[in-house]
């Protein structure tokens, strides 16, 4: 593992589905590139790991 790994919620996924990255400083939004118009792309909201090879996991997805 190179980079870093972040959870999302498995029912709101789908095999081969794009994810968009979005990035600050402090924090890691997971959003689907395949939303329609109008419907809620957010799929996860992560603290930005520090480091390689972290995994972040919310373990209520």
């Amino acid at each position: 593992m190179r980079g870093r790994c972040y959870s999302v919620p498995a029912r709101k996924v789908r095999p081969r589905q794009l994810v968009e990255i979005r990035a600050t400083k402090s924090q890691i939004s997971l959003h689907s590139a395949t939303a329609a118009v109008g419907d809620d792309s957010l799929l996860a909201v992560h603290a930005r790991a520090v480091g390689r090879g972290v995994r972040v996991v919310d373990e209520s997805h």
